[in-house]
Order: structure tokens, then sequence, then C-alpha cells
């Protein structure tokens, strides 16, 4: 963007330059040349500006990108515990129901 605006503002200046060598430049046209040099350097600073806030929102996506990794990388962790509690749980549970029915099937044979 930079590049731009110096490319703009030296043929500017060598449009002022050779108008002014050949004698018909008038005052208030190397006015209007000035200004519009101006007009241009600022709105290249204005697109400076907003491309800086452009990258600026750029890394703070980017960190709020990686701190989302992170707590999914966490909650998959606590699922997978979680799920093998589950399947402990349910183990448990089975063994359980296997010595209750022992425990009447004896229970009924005498």
């Amino acid at each position: 963007m930079f590049r731009k605006f110096l490319i703009l503002l030296f043929c500017m200046l060598c449009l002022v330059g050779l108008t002014f060598m050949g004698g018909c430049a008038t005052k208030s046209q190397l006015e209007e040349v000035r200004t519009q040099a101006e007009q241009a350097e600022t709105r290249a600073d204005e697109a400076h500006t907003r491309a800086d806030e452009a990258w600026n929102k750029a890394d703070e996506a980017e960190v709020k990108a990686g701190e989302a990794v992170g707590i999914a990388e966490e909650c998959c962790k606590d699922l997978d515990a979680m799920l093998q509690e589950v399947k402990d749980a349910a183990e448990r549970a089975e063994q359980a129901a296997e010595k209750s029915e022992r425990i009447f099937d004896k229970m009924l044979q005498k």
C-alpha cells in the first residue's frame, strides 16, 4: 500500500515537473495537484490503519482459536475419562447382577 502511494506521489511530482517545465502550469493547477497528492496520502494512511486493525483482529482470532483447541482437547480428555468410568460402572453392575443371580439361584435350590 505504501509503495502505491510512493508511485502515485512520484507520478504526480513528475506531472507537476513536466507541466511546470512546459510553462503550462498555472498556480491553481499546481494547487490542485498538491491537494490531490495530500488526499492520496490521507487515503494511504487510512488504508494502512485499516490494514493494521485487520492484522490485529486476525492475531486475536488466532489466539482465540488456539484457546478453543485447548479447551476442546481438555473436553475430549474429560469425556474419555467419563467413558472409562461408565464402562467400569457397567462392568461392576454386571458383576453385581451375576452375583445376585447366583445368590437367588442358590436360594431357590434350597
